[in-house]
């Protein structure tokens, strides 16, 4: 991989944040505060002290910090060794004492499995076959429903495609405590399909979904965009009307 530099830059919250100097994907659009604006956000408007929270694939811990300085609690995934140490880095930058991270894939059952390097892009680790090989290692994947045993208030997830498996291995927890859930998926259409399929088995009545547009494209099923997954207790309407999205935001049941 060669020598690799850190850098280092200032979070929109005051916290110290690493990365690559040759992280042009995420790190530095995180220097120049232009990483997810929105999104980021949104999520920050759903926690409070109180919040147990969860990021499956946390990458080198953008939202990780960002939910450690409102949240008790952070849950930090993070497969790919390259991008845990310098999540680890920077949480012990901070001295953060509130996040639980885990070197760790997160799927619908345990199994070791191979992961996937993408050559052009350090965020784009995956289980799966559908980028330029450059490393492939064993990792271990684990369940939510197994790995945490308590109240969880909401769960991030952006494991580029594994987002269906990352939710069939959390069906206890969703059930359960009915977490607010924010995932990222691309544009054909396979995690909508697959939220229609099991929105009674998973989510019963209990949730609304949303789709936050990331590209004019979407509907031609092309690019990507976000799902936004909430307790219909939320008037979502009320609680983001002084919000100024550049992005639409409209319920996945009639789409």
């Amino acid at each position: 991989m060669g020598l690799v530099k850190l850098v280092k830059t200032k979070l929109q919250n005051g916290m110290d944040f690493w990365y690559r100097d040759d992280d042009k994907y995420i790190g530095e659009r995180i220097a120049l505060q232009k990483y997810e604006e929105y999104e980021s956000e949104l999520i920050l408007r759903n926690v409070n002290i109180n919040s147990v929270v969860v990021d499956v694939g946390a990458n080198i811990g953008y939202y990780t910090l960002l939910l450690a300085k409102v949240c008790k609690k952070v849950y930090a995934f993070e497969p790919d060794f390259d991008c845990f140490k310098i999540l680890l880095k920077n949480i012990a930058e901070n001295k953060l004492q509130n996040v639980v991270a885990i070197n760790k894939a997160v799927s619908d059952k345990k199994e070791v499995r191979a992961m996937i390097k993408d050559k052009s892009n350090l965020g784009n680790s995956r289980l799966d076959v559908r980028c330029q090989i450059s490393d492939i290692r064993k990792i271990e994947t684990v369940k939510l429903d197994d790995e945490i045993r308590e109240k969880v208030d909401l769960i991030k997830i952006d494991v580029q495609g594994w987002e269906p498996k990352v939710i069939m291995g959390a069906k206890k927890m969703i059930k359960k405590y009915k977490p607010i859930l924010f995932l990222e998926f691309n544009g054909d259409y396979k995690m909508i399909l697959f939220l229609k399929k099991y929105y009674n088995n998973i989510f019963m009545i209990d949730y609304w979904f949303y789709i936050l547009k990331k590209d004019i494209n979407i509907d031609r099923k092309t690019g990507y965009a976000d799902l936004f997954l909430t307790n219909k207790n939320i008037n979502i309407w009320e609680r983001y009307k002084n919000l100024q999205w550049k992005k639409v935001i409209k319920t996945i049941l009639r789409y």
